[in-house]
């Protein structure tokens, strides 16, 4: 009857000695630690007859249940021992199991865990799971379970969720994935999938926060969960798809303050599936870093809407890069960052871009390498470990196979070898992909160290004159010939610096019946042209280069417009029609980019009429035809030139039959 009477009488001292223990409805006991010799795992228990000879390993024990307090579970409930180097999936699975058709209950985690298949939970809403935890499958990736398709859900993932609305995984949690090549996925496609770290099908309203990292495919993946958030995460070592995608099928959606990193397609996915028949109807993009990704921030397939704020893309490929064909309404992009990367912003065949302010561009450190592809990774090795496979199709194969290159440097876990070779090989198949099913062995000067593992990325930039030369700040342009042209793209108020094009334009459009793309009040430092392109549908207006950098516009100029004057190139001096035509000096301090010029003559005379023949340093500059003459003396034309920055430069305007009079004339020459 004492206070201590349960404790001392009522007691066994571990799971195994419960499950002997016979006992009535009613009965209660202690248990004071899952294995003999432990406090860990224990805890009070009553009797259920109606539960005789159930035994789950975590909440019933031959009829004996658990009493569950403020509906928590740990780890040491199911018999876990952290860092124990077992195989801990059929106890994480007992621990899922029990959770099924549940609502509030948390998970703490304690430790790690090795697991050698997916941890499967379903229907357990409000599930949170916390603690300081880790579920790895690294060190069991050769023996990894692949699980196929299931329907239209896809369940391999360490972690998979399954109709759980409202789960909560906090940021101690720390996710290991195989980084395991699922061979049998799709014959049409086995160069695609493997393991994910957490995968998410149908839990709307959840919440990730955890550590991702050595995966095959995603890192953190959601489909059909609207209102999905991941915050804070840190994601990284993704070799085949993106560190997060949570947009496909689904809706508001949003990835905030995340830290991510070596992901092999791109940091941040935006991406849906028009074949899935569900568009995106919102996703936000704030406040990620993002490193040493192929594409840092991508918005792909049919997302309708999206709000990019924040970001910052450092030594990508691709910084930001956006492919919505007709799909999207409103895509805004403003204050985020491409530091260091080979394309800072990529527009191609989309709709409705507001690219906008505060957006800001530098190349500073021109990096060794980037991911320049993910199908570059190591697939197989070859007869030792000089040598390796990979897809046929991948580019590093392609460039020798064509002939492109015969020796090549890359680099591989952040060490420099070099590819002295590349032997296509149709014997050995890595699967299909843009028709190419043969394989390609890669040799090298060198054996790869011994700690690199397979499907680690292989790091390069694919030419021959160096990164700087293939830098690019914005660039827009059709995706390929099967993707639709840009539509209603605006670049506006972003800074460039340091890069070769600052502003690439897409190959002019067919009509000029409306704006396709705008290029409003950029300004660029230290690039060696500000801008590349222009011609039908494209409007240029109020970009300020710096002094000295060319622009290079090929494409003609009806949607150009003048953002100031030269200084006027004036004639004060009577030309009598038998005078001999005067050089009219003036100087300009940088190169310019005429868009059209401006000339009054008084008291004009032309006889004929005849054409107005102007010469710029004594070269021909622009005929302008006799038709074009009026009695007012007044010449408006539009004309695309480039001016050279330098002194004591001058225009010589004359007609054709060498007699024109006037009292006086002043020239303006309008530029961008």
């Amino acid at each position: 009857g004492s206070g201590d009477g349960f404790k001392l009488i009522g007691q066994v001292h571990s799971a195994a000695a419960l499950l002997a223990l016979p006992g009535s409805d009613g009965d209660r006991v202690l248990v004071s630690g899952y294995y003999v010799g432990e406090n860990t795992g224990g805890g009070e228990f009553y009797f259920d007859a109606a539960q005789a000879g159930v035994d789950n390993g975590v909440t019933i024990f031959n009829g004996w249940r658990r009493k569950i307090i403020n509906k928590t579970l740990t780890t040491y409930d199911a018999g876990l021992k952290p860092g124990d180097g077992s195989n801990a999936s059929t106890k994480l699975q007992a621990l899922a199991d029990v959770l099924n058709g549940t609502t509030g209950f948390t998970i703490e985690g304690s430790g790690a865990h090795q697991v050698d298949r997916p941890i499967r939970f379903e229907g357990a809403a409000f599930l949170k799971i916390t603690g300081d935890f880790t579920v790895s499958a690294a060190e069991r990736r050769d023996n990894w379970q692949h699980q196929g398709w299931t329907n239209d859900e896809l369940p391999d993932a360490v972690l998979y969720f399954k109709s759980c609305p409202y789960l909560d995984i906090a940021r101690t949690v720390e996710v290991i994935g195989a980084k395991s090549w699922y061979r049998d996925y799709n014959p049409a496609q086995t160069y695609e999938m493997g393991d994910c770290g957490i995968r998410l099908y149908r839990c709307p309203h959840s919440y990730i926060a955890a550590a991702v990292r050595h995966c095959f495919t995603w890192g953190i993946y959601s489909d059909l969960g609207d209102y999905v958030t991941v915050d804070q995460a840190h994601v990284y070592d993704c070799i085949r798809q993106s560190a997060i995608n949570i947009c496909s099928r689904s809706s508001f959606v949003s990835i905030l303050n995340c830290l991510i990193e070596d992901a092999g397609l791109y940091g941040v996915e935006a991406e849906n599936f028009p074949s899935m028949g569900i568009n995106t109807k919102m996703v936000t993009i704030k406040g990620n870093i993002i490193f040493r990704c192929n594409r840092g921030v991508s918005i792909v397939g049919n997302i309708e809407r999206a709000d990019v704020e924040g970001n910052t893309s450092v030594n990508c490929c691709n910084g930001y890069f956006v492919r919505t064909e007709g799909y999207s309404l409103a895509i805004n992009i403003r204050n985020s960052y491409a530091l260091d990367c080979q394309r800072g912003f990529e527009f191609a065949s989309c709709s409705n871009v507001y690219a906008s302010f505060g957006n800001i561009i530098t190349l500073k450190t021109i990096p060794d390498y980037v991911i320049t592809s993910q199908y570059d990774a190591i697939m197989e090795w070859g007869a030792d470990r000089t040598q390796y496979y990979v897809h046929g199709w991948a580019p590093l194969p392609q460039a020798f196979l064509q002939g492109n290159v015969t020796s090549f440097p890359v680099w591989i876990n952040g060490v420099q070898y070099t590819v002295t070779g590349v032997t296509r090989d149709d014997n050995k198949s890595l699967g299909t992909n843009g028709g190419i099913s043969y394989s390609a062995l890669i040799q090298l000067d060198r054996a790869v160290a011994a700690d690199v593992e397979l499907y680690t990325l292989v790091r390069y930039i694919l030419t021959t004159n160096g990164f700087y030369s293939i830098s690019r700040g914005v660039i827009c342009r059709q995706y390929n010939s099967s993707f639709p042209m840009n539509e209603n793209v605006l670049v506006e108020g972003f800074t460039i610096d340091g890069v070769n094009l600052a502003m690439v334009t897409s190959a002019p459009y067919a009509d000029n019946s409306r704006i396709r793309e705008r290029y409003l009040r950029n300004s660029i430092t230290n690039c060696g042209k500000w801008i590349s392109g222009g011609g039908n549908g494209i409007y240029i207006e109020g970009n300020t280069p710096a002094n000295g950098i060319l622009a290079d516009i090929t494409q003609g100029a009806p949607n150009l417009v003048s953002m100031r004057n030269l200084p006027p190139v004036v004639d004060f001096e009577t030309k009598n029609t038998t005078d001999a035509a005067r050089n009219c000096y003036f100087a300009t301090l940088r190169n310019e980019v005429c868009v059209g010029f401006t000339i009054k003559f008084n008291t004009p005379s032309n006889a004929g009429p005849s054409d107005i023949i102007i010469r710029l340093n004594g070269q021909l500059w622009y005929t302008v035809p006799a038709s074009r003459w009026n009695s007012t003396g007044l010449i408006n034309i539009s004309f695309v030139a480039s001016i050279s920055a330098a002194d004591n430069q001058y225009f010589t305007i004359n007609n054709a039959a060498g007699n024109l009079g006037y009292s006086s004339y002043i020239m303006t020459v309008h530029v961008l």
